[in-house]
């Protein structure tokens, strides 16, 4: 990977340096080194060479007035720039020093300056020394300006240029170390011509254990070495990476021009120890991204597997306070995850029994707790069966959380309870058909009874009057316990082909005097050609017949209009074709408060009616997989029951009266 010329910055670990280090670093620089502040007249630190020539301790030193040890200095300066003045140093013993100071501006530290005071008598050999120490610092307040936020190859890249221009290089190369790989790979360069491959031998590494500088003065002594030479590089400048048993990685530096030493191999040592550190803590950072992504992802799809299941789910903390809560546990309560997060489970699951001993025993066991047919409160007050189960979570062999699953037994307990009613209705059926078969008997014996005595009295007793009342009740009795008969008895039909044409036209010849002494008028319309349909004889008629005798009854009064139709049809919502039957009259219609009742059992407007003639139509119907229905307003109510048929050919209508 190349990397721009124009990047300066050394990265650094998190964080910046305490006074501590400046302290380490400083006694790196072999010159007299000052950590000044000229704007408050003050000298913060030293370096041992400082010491030793101001003859001061640090105690002494730190704190003191700039200008009690250098009386000529300026306060201030242009800009914060780095200048060179001459200066005078005053020790202890009152000697005055004459030498060179060298004052650097500390970036992020503005009015501070790093000063290295030069002694006249040792200015010109200690020149390099000298801009050596201040690279060296530089580099590392430079590495307090960059965040580890910037990309690891940003990073490296800036190390690798600072390097090359901390040690004036024309190429420079970083290589790093993989477990289970024999080769280093390079991972960032920048070159005037290319000198060193893309990979390197794990043994080139093993060659070099410290920081080593190969010049072309001396014969290469390592493989890197002859490589620099044949490429006609003047200098090698070979920095290993990590602990000696630890290597990380390789920095290699070149030049074609001759070498000129800025700083020691101790402080190239201390450069490539704080690289180091940054690669391991770099790839560190990556891991940790990485099995953080993968922890999300697990996480995400272990969210996206409990709101799938229709157990409510509850994790709590060791605490006992929740810590996350799926869709299905907050349709159930009636609370949010967001509500519940971090708050005591008690809060929220609120049971008719005491749930505390059950939750610290499954904070302390190793078993799973299960709690059945327990009533549970939701937010709305309103109580519901659940079964509990709670389950310890561990974590490296500790129970850290417990998982509570809850389970709704509300549809499971409305499905018994019909259930329960099913199964009563079906006993009551067979007793109250059990019971209509015997009645029969002793009622028909009452009915020939009555028949005798009135054929042995005269017209004209009394006696006779209360007979007929006794036969009519007799009668509704019989009509009774045939209705039951047939109300039971449903399900048992047995179905056959009939002709709907015909057995209308029986029945309403049947009505035809009834309708006459009523002053009803019949309107008969069907078809030529009507499509039989599947069915029980006796229990369509049955069927027509309650309806005709609703629409008399309704009409009674004053008479009116019965309109009876019998035509095939098409539905949009079903396949195949239907016989339509509507039954029509022309009587006042049903109220209102009679609408919801209809179809329902003991609903009826005749005084000696049983009340549940509708209720049985409605079951015969639905027996043949029909529909019945109707309309009503005031004026005129239809019936209208559709059956399932054959297709067939629509016929024309005809109209008979």
């Amino acid at each position: 990977m190349k990397i721009s010329s124009q990047v300066r910055i050394f990265p650094s670990l998190i964080g910046g340096l305490d006074i501590t280090d400046v302290a380490i670093v400083l006694d790196q620089i072999p010159q007299p080194a000052f950590l000044i502040n000229p704007a408050a007249d003050q000298i913060l630190l030293a370096n041992a060479s400082g010491l030793a020539l101001a003859e001061r301790t640090r105690q002494e030193l730190q704190n003191s007035s700039l200008h009690a040890f250098f009386p000529n200095l300026p306060t201030t300066l242009r800009n914060n720039e780095s200048a060179c003045f001459s200066c005078q140093l005053l020790t202890k013993s009152g000697d005055e020093i004459i030498g060179a100071a060298r004052l650097q501006p500390l970036p992020k530290r503005n009015q501070w300056y790093l000063l290295i005071f030069t002694p006249a008598e040792s200015c010109p050999a200690a020149d390099r020394q000298i801009q050596g120490g201040q690279n060296l610092w530089q580099a590392f307040e430079w590495a307090k300006l960059l965040l580890l936020e910037n990309s690891f190859h940003t990073l490296i890249s800036q190390a690798l240029e600072t390097l090359i221009q901390f040690s004036a290089s024309e190429n420079g190369y970083l290589y790093t170390a993989h477990a289970n790989q024999t080769t280093l790979a390079c991972i960032s360069s920048r070159e005037t011509m290319a000198v060193f491959p893309p990979q390197l031998s794990v043994k080139d590494l093993m060659e070099i254990s410290s920081p080593s500088i190969w010049t072309d003065i001396h014969p290469p002594t390592t493989r890197l070495a002859q490589i620099a030479q044949a490429q006609g590089q003047s200098y090698l400048i070979a920095l290993p990476l990590g602990e000696l048993k630890a290597r990380v990685g390789l920095v290699l530096l070149s030049g074609t021009k001759e070498y000129h030493p800025l700083i020691s191999p101790d402080e190239w040592e201390v450069l490539t120890q704080y690289l180091s550190a940054l690669i391991q803590l770099s790839f560190q950072t990556r891991n940790l991204e990485r099995d953080l992504s993968v922890q999300f992802r697990e996480n995400s799809i272990y969210r996206r597997l409990l709101n799938a299941i229709q157990e409510g789910a509850i994790l709590l903390k060791q605490d006992q306070c929740v810590l996350y809560m799926n869709s299905a546990a907050e349709t159930i309560l009636g609370y949010t995850s967001a509500e519940a997060l971090g708050k005591p489970i008690q809060t929220f699951l609120i049971s008719e029994r005491d749930l505390s001993a059950t939750l610290q025993s499954t904070l302390h066991g190793r078993q799973q707790n299960h709690i059945r047919s327990v009533r549970l409160y939701r937010r709305s007050g309103q109580s519901f069966l659940a079964d509990l189960q709670l389950i310890p979570l561990r974590v490296d062999q500790r129970i850290n959380g417990i998982a509570i699953l809850i389970q709704d037994r509300t549809e499971q307990e409305t499905l018994l309870k019909q259930s329960m009613r099913m199964e009563q209705r079906a006993v009551l059926g067979e007793f109250t058909t059990l019971f209509a078969h015997e009645a029969r008997n002793p009622i028909n014996n009452i009915t020939a009874n009555l028949q005798w005595m009135a054929m042995n009295l005269p017209d004209d007793d009394p006696n006779q009057a209360i007979i007929q009342r006794i036969q009519q009740n007799c009668e509704r009795l019989n009509d009774l316990m045939d209705t039951i008969l047939t109300y039971n008895r449903i399900s048992e039909m047995v179905m056959e082909t009939i002709d709907i044409k015909s057995l209308m036209k029986k029945i309403l010849d049947r009505q035809s005097l009834h309708l006459k002494q009523a002053n009803i008028q019949l309107n008969y319309e069907t078809s030529e050609h009507i499509p039989t349909v599947k069915g029980n004889r006796r229990a369509l008629e049955r069927v027509f017949t309650n309806l005709i005798d609703n629409a008399m009854h309704a009409m009674k009064e004053n008479g009116g209009n019965l309109t009876v139709k019998v035509q095939p049809t098409q539905l949009k919502d079903h396949q195949g074709e239907w016989l339509e039957i509507s039954i029509a009259d022309s009587g006042p219609g049903i109220p209102d408060e009679y609408k919801e009742k209809l179809f329902k059992q003991s609903f009826t407007t005749k005084s000696s009616g049983t009340g549940i003639g509708l209720m049985i139509c409605h079951k015969i119907v639905q027996a043949h997989n029909g529909m019945i229905d109707y309309q009503s307003i005031p004026g005129g109510t239809v019936f209208i029951i559709r059956l399932p048929v054959t297709p067939t050919q629509t016929p024309s209508l005809s109209r008979q009266e």
